[in-house]
């Protein structure tokens, strides 16, 4: 409820670069960044949209052949980052 009443707009931590939460798929099969000028994310539409988490929201169900494709991540060894998500197996 706390994050309902205050969310966060810009970075929750420095130098945040994307956040996506797969809440509102568009026409066009992307998903915006809900930081501001981050880059879109893209997932065909056999990535079915399924429930997440419980209060989370929505999540991408992957089919095993077709990606989630993002506009970054093209690191070189020496340059941190790191990478978030919640992952729910089949088993």
């Amino acid at each position: 409820q706390w994050l309902e009443s205050s969310p966060v707009i810009g970075p929750a931590v420095p130098d945040e670069v994307v956040r996506y939460d797969f809440d509102s798929r568009g026409a066009d099969n992307k998903f915006a960044s809900l930081i501001p000028g981050g880059p879109p994310a893209l997932s065909p539409a056999q990535n079915a949209s399924v429930p997440g988490r419980s209060g989370a929201g929505q999540a991408i169900a992957l089919t095993g052949d077709h990606p989630v494709t993002l506009q970054l991540g093209n690191y070189d060894r020496f340059e941190p980052f790191s990478v978030s998500l919640w992952m729910k197996t089949p088993d």
